[in-house]
């Protein structure tokens, strides 16, 4: 299960910023069968980040697409920070890589919307771009 919170386990990938009212993460939550929690960790920048799917690899590990505003220059605001954003982890939860896609000076859309693998060891990326 993924989505967006404002929960933070502290696995963001830059240091929190003490000036940022709200900072929402990606988070991922595992569950077994009976839905008892095996992993809960958040994800993400000292902005907001949100995850709008998951795709297992070719590689066994995951990787959750959404969007970020965090690598945007600080002058830039609102709408204007969003880039497309893939995070890579394995299965237990562990960060592996992060990736963002987009103009840091222009609105790059919704972020990811559908992810999905190819029949050539590729992937698919769809999502809104402005």
């Amino acid at each position: 299960m993924t989505g967006s919170t404002a929960y933070d386990s502290y696995w963001d990938t830059l240091p929190p910023d003490p000036n940022t009212s709200v900072d929402y993460n990606v988070l991922f939550w595992k569950m077994d069968t009976a839905f008892n929690d095996l992993i809960y960790k958040s994800y993400g920048t000292i902005w907001q980040d949100a995850c709008l799917r998951i795709t297992e690899a070719y590689d066994k590990t995951l990787i959750i697409g959404g969007w970020t505003e965090g690598f945007a220059p600080a002058n830039i605001s609102g709408l204007d920070r969003v880039d497309w954003y893939l995070i890579n982890i394995d299965t237990t939860g562990q960060f592996i890589n992060e990736y963002h896609y987009g103009n840091p000076i222009l609105e790059d859309g919704d972020g990811i919307i559908g992810m999905s693998k190819g029949s050539d060891s590729s992937y698919y990326i769809t999502g809104l771009i402005e």
